[in-house]
């Protein structure tokens, strides 16, 4: 089973002038929230689709839009069919302690899989310091993630696209990796030594996106025995939409 992501009309909406969200950003102009998948994985964007129905909107990669095989099984949700993934125990969003700066960096610490389980400390020359601005304008970007990559630690861009990030003295990795994200934008990775702590890195740039953005439906190539046979003439199913006012017969 191949199942594919569609945008049967992408949105024409900027996604820089959306207001920031846990999970990407909200759309004053739809009144609904735009769903970051950019950073997922694909198993990570069927497991968010099927554990999150009611979102109906997302900005994808190009290569989100392609078939590929994922276990799943078909369940009913409030009359619509559904993806339901197999074996995909363990996988899930990244939690951001997002915190403006000049403010300390939440230090809560949830139950998870993916990451380390800290209680952290903290001393005052651990951090990294700067301004995101967009590559093309020099504009700040205000709301942009900064993230400790592989712990749950994060802050988030204040209005004037400034940021302090704390480091856990827990944390000996060397070189640790901070992910800058914002939507609209391409993410960007970059190595620190500790040694250079604290760091002020003053500008990071950040390139903008050319993803594909709009409400998104999920369809499975059905084959029939012929198809078996012959490998042509797909018939496509709707097995999951995320608007029911969509006809697809």
């Amino acid at each position: 089973m191949s199942p594919q992501i569609q945008l049967p009309v992408p949105c024409s909406q900027d996604p820089k002038s959306f207001t920031p969200t846990g999970n990407g950003g909200f759309c004053q102009s739809c009144r609904k929230e735009v769903v970051d998948f950019r950073n997922m994985s694909q198993e990570e964007v069927w497991n968010f689709i099927s554990k999150n129905p009611q979102n109906s909107c997302g900005i994808f990669r190009k290569d989100h839009l392609k078939s590929h095989e994922v276990p799943f099984r078909k369940v009913k949700f409030h009359g619509i069919l559904a993806l339901s993934l197999a074996g995909l125990i363990g996988i899930s969003l990244p939690v951001i302690a997002q915190t403006p700066a000049n403010t300390p960096t939440e230090k809560t610490q949830k139950e998870s899989s993916n990451f380390p389980l800290l209680q952290p400390t903290f001393s005052q020359n651990k951090i990294i310091k700067g301004r995101i601005i967009g590559k093309e304008d020099s504009m700040e970007i205000p709301g942009a993630s900064i993230i400790l990559k592989g712990f749950k630690i994060g802050a988030t861009a204040n209005e004037h696209g400034e940021f302090e990030l704390l480091v856990p003295d827990e944390i000996t990795k060397n070189p640790i990796t901070v992910v800058f994200s914002m939507i609209g934008y391409k993410s960007l990775e970059t190595n620190y030594y500790q040694s250079q702590f604290p760091l002020n890195v003053e500008e990071v740039f950040l390139e903008s996106d050319n993803s594909v953005m709009g409400e998104y439906i999920v369809l499975l190539a059905k084959k029939t025995l012929w198809q078996q046979f012959k490998g042509i003439f797909k018939k496509e199913e709707v097995i999951y939409c995320a608007d029911t006012k969509h006809n697809h017969t």
